[in-house]
């Protein structure tokens, strides 16, 4: 199951409770999509794993670092708040977003406020850096869209939009179903939505009781959701998180590679396509300016370089441009249903991908092998046609210049 926000509402209470005003003292790069914060407090070290892998985001206390990979957001990140102290960890409503408050003392402006946002969103999961006015200094995962937010340097920060409404227990009234619940309030998981809904409790009453469930597939709550299966219960979230990855880890990670292989693919796709639309959208002028041409009185036999600034290929004549611009037009004009249609189904598919990418950690090995069937349709894993070896059916033994044929049964004999 995914992360919910009233998972990450009771890792936030064990966080304080261990990280608050401990003074940040080193930073670790766990991983190309994880790094590590190695806090100091009351003599002891603890150290906290921000992953935003589309397929694995979360966060958890760790014993220990492994790695120490580089980039220039881990750059940013020691610049800005190394030597900083934690001094408050909020959750926006009961949202995946998390706000990591850090104060560090600068010789010149004093007390400094920064702020580290992580996102639990699937494959859009994402660690942001922000100033005291929430201006974005970097991010580990940075994004440029027309339409929706972007995640860029010096850009102010937006929050991730939902349309779900914060849940009170008097808004049980009005649902009338696990799935309005899940749908229309924030902080809810599918299986959590049906505990409450069917319980008809409030989760601010519930004890921490971070459990995981063995069955067809492994889920796992901060709460004991009495979910069929064997149950596992722990003493803290982090714990629990270990235990499910351990459990989790694919030995088919070829399926899971493969998966972001393909998701990368499409988005590359999309955005090319994206491009090519934009750019094909100017269709109208390559018809204006052929119209002007023969409108302009000019020998149409001639050789131009331009006409009125717009560039034309001078090995053609002005009627020879003229009559491209037309063509240019009627191909740019015609290419954007297709494009539209392309975008669409590209899409679909990079939702599909992405889904997959989201839930895989919940697969059984049936699921897994259905999996392999739907990529094999969809021609992503092709099967090895092995050679079959030539069975061999006699025993050939060479006697005095003679070649003695012997079966190994009797059908063979009879041959």
């Amino acid at each position: 199951m995914a992360i919910d926000g009233y998972f990450l509402s009771a890792q936030i209470d064990e966080f304080k409770k261990l990280l608050l005003n401990s003074k940040l003292r080193k930073i670790n790069g766990e991983s190309s999509n994880s790094l590590s914060l190695e806090f100091f407090s009351f003599g002891k070290n603890h150290y906290l794993l921000f992953d935003v892998s589309s397929n694995s985001a979360h966060m958890r206390l760790i014993s220990d670092t492994k790695k120490n990979e580089n980039s220039n957001f881990l750059d940013v990140l020691k610049k800005e708040i190394l030597n900083a102290t934690l001094t408050d960890i909020k959750q926006h409503k009961k949202d995946r977003i998390i706000f990591f408050e850090f104060l560090k003392s600068d010789p010149f402006l004093g007390l400094v406020k920064k702020t580290l946002i992580f996102e639990v969103m699937g494959r859009n999961s994402n660690l942001i850096l922000v100033d005291d006015k929430h201006v974005i200094i970097d991010a580990i995962k940075k994004k440029f869209n027309e339409d929706k937010r972007s995640i860029l340097p010096n850009i102010k920060y937006e929050l991730y939009p939902t349309l779900k409404e914060t849940f009170t227990f008097d808004c049980l009234k009005k649902v009338n179903s696990p799935k309005e619940l899940f749908y229309n309030y924030i902080g809810f998981s599918t299986e959590f939505a049906d505990f409450i809904y069917n319980n008809k409790l409030n989760p601010e009453d519930l004890k921490l009781e971070p459990t995981l469930y063995i069955d067809k597939k492994i889920s796992f709550h901060a709460y004991d959701l009495n979910l069929k299966g064997e149950k596992i219960s722990f003493l803290d979230t982090s714990s629990l998180l270990k235990h499910y990855y351990e459990l989790t880890t694919k030995s088919d990670d070829f399926l899971i590679k493969l998966l972001h292989k393909e998701e990368k693919r499409l988005s590359q796709k999309l955005s090319n396509l994206n491009t090519e639309l934009l750019k094909n959208q100017d269709f109208e002028q390559y018809k204006k300016i052929a119209d002007r041409i023969y409108m302009s009185g000019l020998d149409l036999k001639k050789h131009y370089s331009e006409f009125d600034s717009f560039k034309l290929n001078d090995k053609l004549s002005l009627n020879e441009n003229a009559q491209k611009l037309y063509n240019d037009y009627k191909r740019l004009k015609n290419s954007l249903d297709f494009l539209n249609r392309e975008i669409d189904e590209t899409k679909e598919k990079l939702t599909y991908f992405s889904d997959l990418i989201l839930n895989y950690n919940t697969f059984n090995n049936d699921d897994l092998e259905d999996l392999k069937i739907e990529l094999k349709e969809l021609g992503l894993i092709k099967e090895r046609k092995q050679k079959e070896k030539p069975r061999k059916k006699y025993l050939t033994y060479m006697l005095d210049n003679a070649t003695c044929i012997v079966g190994k049964t009797a059908k063979q004999n009879e041959e």
